[in-house]
């Protein structure tokens, strides 16, 4: 089926004329969910009926069983509409959304054009006042990877989620003109590998070279190598300093208090691949992907680390961060400041990729 789509796109250009909606999870929870917008209406999607005003322009949507409830309503899903943005949370998003119960939890997916999708992703990703051809070559690399997510979820109730473990999407506060003036410039264009869609992967900071999409992500793919970088060594995140004592560094580990911690192996960039950490329970060996996630994303925010004890504190030295593969976002702002344009910042991150308007 997948393979249909994708010929379907890239070789018959006709067909690919219409903007893609995309599908994105915005919440997913147990509990009670509340949504708001003006003129708000619903619509239970396993009935013959219409939709029904909200007069109170909120609707709460609860679990009852593996039904949905939310006033007069009991169904297993439902559309909402609204003239304007719908708040869900925190976030206000475009489009409509659609309520289900998924795997025993309420998943809220919102459902909005591509174009319009990006102009969010953007400002949430990406800074606007970065230069105008970084923004652009983000805006390519992000409708790429949507719509290559977007190929491989076609047995999914969405297509993404909206945080870093895709890419992240906060909805209407995150637009901005720049934003949409990056969008709207580079409309439909994507980046192909052999007639498919790349998996566009990018991250904030590497620290002066990416790394190989199979160090990184355990992909092996010819367009996501090892590049060097221009990042300036003023970026926010281009190097950094974790401190961490033997009982916390345990607790986020599992291990109890650490006695020990070094890299065992590293990868032909140079970031941990393996890590021993030695504790009373004896000696553990995670792999650091393993690793960062125990100490948390945001803590050590890349695998291009030292590490070294100081007394009963441990101190991880670092550069970069995200997981390093594919287009360094600080690294993209460097060359446009340099007078590279959004193509030739896209070909020097994914070499071997040809950049292809698919509508």
């Amino acid at each position: 089926m997948r393979a249909l789509l994708v010929l379907a796109l890239l070789l018959f250009p006709a067909l690919a004329l219409a903007e893609p909606l995309l599908r994105i999870a915005v919440h997913e929870g147990e509990g009670a969910v509340a949504l708001e917008g003006e003129r708000l209406r619903a619509r239970a999607l396993d009935g013959d009926d219409g939709y029904r005003p909200i007069p109170s322009g909120c609707l709460e949507v609860r679990l009852e069983g593996d039904r949905l409830a939310a006033e007069e309503f009991r169904t297993a899903a439902l559309r909402l509409r609204a003239d304007g943005p719908i708040a869900v949370g925190r976030w206000k998003v475009r489009g409509s959304v659609e309520i289900l119960v998924h795997e025993g939890r309420i998943l809220v997916v919102n459902e909005i054009p591509l174009e319009t999708y990006l102009a969010a992703v953007l400002g949430s990703e990406m800074m606007p006042s970065f230069h105008p051809e970084a923004l652009k070559a983000q805006a390519v690399a992000s409708r790429t990877y949507a719509l290559r997510k977007r190929l491989e979820t076609l047995d999914r109730p969405y297509d993404l989620g909206a945080t870093v473990l895709a890419q992240v999407y906060e909805g209407v506060h995150r637009e901005d003109p720049r934003t949409r003036a990056a969008v709207e410039a580079t409309t439909g264009e994507v980046l192909v590998f052999e007639h498919e869609p790349i998996e566009a992967y990018f991250f904030s900071s590497c620290g002066g070279r990416t790394a190989t999409g199979e160090e990184a992500l355990g992909r092996a793919l010819p367009y996501l190598v090892s590049v060097s970088c221009g990042e300036s060594e003023d970026a926010p995140r281009a190097r950094w300093d974790l401190r961490l004592d033997a009982a916390e560094l345990g607790r986020r580990l599992g291990l109890g208090a650490v006695q020990s911690v070094r890299v065992e192996k590293r990868t032909s960039t140079g970031r941990a691949e393996w890590v021993l950490a030695t504790s009373a329970k004896g000696t553990t060996r995670l792999r650091a992907a393993e690793f960062r996630r125990r100490l948390g994303y945001d803590a050590l925010r890349s695998l291009a680390f030292e590490v070294q004890k100081r007394g009963s504190e441990f101190v991880f030295r670092g550069r970069g961060f995200g997981h390093g593969a594919g287009m360094c976002q600080w690294g993209a702002q460097a060359a446009a400041l340099d007078g590279r344009d959004y193509r030739e910042i896209l070909s020097h991150y994914y070499p071997g990729t040809e950049l292809r308007k698919m509508y």
